[in-house]
């Protein structure tokens, strides 16, 4: 749970700094959205069990 906590926080980051680089053509909610949409489908590939 911390992991996607921090995971969601990083990538809520990221998504802020992706959009100061567009020069707010994207609405900012929309990358937050996204971002947090993003973060337990990355943490479930990070961490699933890997079948042989």
């Amino acid at each position: 749970m911390l992991a996607l906590v921090a995971l969601a926080l990083v990538l809520v980051v990221v998504a802020l700094g992706i959009g100061k680089l567009l020069n707010r053509r994207v609405p900012t909610w929309l990358l937050v959205v996204v971002a947090l949409a993003l973060a337990p489908v990355i943490l479930y590939v990070v961490t699933r069990p890997h079948s042989a």
